[in-house]
């Protein structure tokens, strides 16, 4: 069963980001989330490298993102970021999908 509700996608068009990119995905993704999206998916297929300081982004937008009742997930992740978002313990908290696997 399809649910109706409106998902923002975000898309990664790069292989890795840095300390900069990273500020600027965060103002971004906050901006969305200030204008009332509470449901965002992010695509990390183009993501083959994964740092500590773009995991720490992600656990914030985890967090807006819950204390709006709303629904986050990452699809499209390489083995290397799957295995790093593992570590860091990121998939025990919000949907993490592998490239190739299909999400609800």
């Amino acid at each position: 069963m399809w649910n109706k509700t409106k998902y923002d996608l975000v898309r990664i068009h790069q292989n890795s980001i840095n300390v900069s990119e990273a500020g600027h995905f965060r103002e971004y993704v906050d901006e969305i989330i200030e204008q009332g999206g509470t449901h965002l998916i992010i695509d990390l297929s183009e993501l083959q490298a994964i740092g500590s300081i773009s995991i720490g982004v992600l656990f914030s937008i985890t967090k807006k993102i819950r204390e709006r009742d709303g629904d986050f997930q990452i699809i499209g992740a390489s083995p290397v970021v799957m295995e790093m978002l593992k570590l860091s313990k990121i998939d025990q908290i919000i949907e993490v999908h592998q490239k190739g696997e299909s999400s609800p």
